[in-house]
């Protein structure tokens, strides 16, 4: 009887629910090759958002394999050009699994405009929307582009603000001269100490008018100063540096700068 009903069931089946839960299926064994059967094989498949963002979700976990990433990429983009005109309006899920797709195909510049898309077009981003530009800059040693892109995550909202550490670590270790510095401090063994300028300088800026605040960073500095009775390493991205020397009497107060350090 029980078999009977599941049969009957089956049968009842519209060929929607049908594509949906052989959808769900590929979901859940993240079988990119059947997903890619199942939408080429059906004659009309219904992709609603949710289907949309389902194929999406199988193309980007497809991207660690070698053997399918090419494949996910295409077929990924594929799926946004072809519904992205059907009155679906994407929303965060989708343009950061596209955003994903971008990246792995090494266009930081379209992950990046997708990521900030998110925000004229649905709900706040997440750090996760973020996250392909910046990877995609970090690995082509596109320090600039990393930056710009940590700036916008502060203007996002306080909900991103925590993110900020691990994106700066995570920018240090792709910079192809990470290995020189870690000498270079090997070197300058007389600094005990290390203060992440991006980080403090940056910290709860993200307000109107907000931005990197030379006098957060010196109070720092000052305290660290006052404990330890030493001076500190503050590490600044070159182009902040120049930044800040353009304005450096209404900022810099008493600070000298060197080239790598700031004393």
């Amino acid at each position: 009887m029980s078999n009977q009903n599941t049969r009957r069931k089956k049968q009842k089946q519209t060929p929607e629910s049908q594509f949906r839960c052989t959808l769900d299926q590929c979901s859940k064994s993240k079988d990119l090759s059947a997903a890619i059967t199942l939408y080429e094989s059906s004659s009309n498949p219904t992709i609603t958002l949710n289907n949309l963002n389902s194929l999406l979700y199988i193309c980007s976990e497809a991207l660690s394999n070698s053997n399918t990433r090419q494949s996910a990429i295409d077929f990924g983009f594929k799926l946004f050009r072809n519904h992205s005109n059907e009155n679906l309006k994407p929303n965060e899920a989708t343009l950061t699994a596209v955003a994903r797709l971008a990246a792995a195909n090494g266009d930081g510049d379209y992950a990046f405009d997708l990521a900030k898309s998110v925000m004229k077009q649905c709900a706040a981003p997440k750090l996760r929307t973020f996250t392909p530009a910046l990877n995609c800059f970090c690995g082509a040693g596109a320090a600039d582009k990393a930056y710009e892109v940590e700036e916008h995550v502060v203007s996002a909202g306080p909900q991103m603000e925590r993110a900020l550490p691990a994106m700066n670590t995570i920018e240090r270790e792709h910079q192809p001269n990470f290995k020189e510095f870690k000498e270079w401090l090997e070197q300058h063994s007389e600094y005990e100490t290390l203060v992440d300028g991006a980080n403090i300088g940056l910290y709860q800026q993200n307000f109107a008018h907000g931005g990197f605040s030379i006098t957060q960073l010196d109070a720092v500095v000052k305290e660290v100063h006052r404990k330890t009775q030493q001076q500190p390493l503050v590490v600044l991205h070159r182009k902040r540096v120049l930044l800040l020397l353009e304005n450096a009497d209404e900022q810099a107060g008493n600070w000298s700068w060197k080239e790598g350090e700031i004393k």
